[in-house]
């Protein structure tokens, strides 16, 4: 089309064309780099909702897909095995010790109690069994099952010193 044309005319018309490809083959890498993008952002949404069902919380979930949007679908589901492993880990950890800190008030609360009971009068049986039974009660209820047990030793010390005085005087009659 431009063999006769003028060098400065075809110049201009390789010029254009030039112009006009290096323009197409932009628009094509910005459309490539786009649909790129749109694709990491679709799979982060998807590893958030993935995240968020295998029981992350949602920072948990954001943080994950963030890390793992690029990865590979099999890396992406080992990261995600390997913090659900993680967090299972944690709350059995923290299950374990809170339930070390609730025995061992338990514990504690059952020592004080023998200590209470044995200052209270009664035999070392007495309090160990008292404390054993009393040990996960609430505070008044293992005051009111010490007072009625120190209530029986007195009435049952007392009966006996009763008996006993009255055996005296049967002997002296």
């Amino acid at each position: 089309a431009n063999k006769e044309a003028t060098a400065t005319a075809a110049q201009k018309a390789l010029d254009n064309l030039v112009a006009e490809k290096l323009a197409a083959e932009k628009a094509a890498a910005e459309k490539a780099e786009a649909e790129r993008l749109a694709k990491i952002e679709a799979n982060r949404v998807a590893l958030v909702a993935k995240a968020k069902a295998a029981g992350l919380t949602d920072a948990q979930a954001t943080a994950y897909a963030a890390a793992n949007k690029e990865a590979t679908a099999t890396a992406a589901q080992k990261a995600l095995d390997n913090l659900v492993a993680e967090k299972l880990a944690a709350e059995k950890a923290a299950a374990e010790k809170a339930e070390a800190e609730r025995l061992a008030k338990i514990e504690a609360n059952r020592v004080a109690l023998v200590a209470k009971a044995k200052a209270a009068g009664l035999t070392d049986a007495q309090a160990t069994a008292y404390a054993a039974a009393n040990k996960e009660a609430t505070a008044t209820a293992a005051q009111k099952a010490l007072d009625n047990l120190v209530a029986e030793k007195l009435a049952a010390e007392k009966a006996a010193a009763e008996k006993a005085e009255a055996e005296r005087l049967a002997k002296i009659e």
